[in-house]
């Protein structure tokens, strides 16, 4: 029930890193800090996922009580 979850929102936990990985190696290329547009928007991708995990999470024990029943 949990790792279904968990995988639910993969895809937005992979897109929130790689945005976050990929501002972190072009700020150090070009010796600055991070941008802080950046942190909003990979804040976004992250609260999608755990959004969609919890919801999958939910769905599923749902489903099991209702199939146990």
């Amino acid at each position: 029930m949990i790792l279904s979850g968990f995988f639910a929102g993969t895809p937005f936990y992979f897109i929130a890193s790689t945005i976050f990985v990929t501002d972190l190696i072009e700020a150090r290329q070009l010796h600055r800090d991070r941008l802080s547009d950046v942190i909003p928007l990979v804040s976004a991708f992250l609260m999608v996922g755990i959004a969609i995990s919890f919801a999958q999470g939910l769905r599923v024990r749902r489903r099991m009580r209702r199939d146990l029943a």
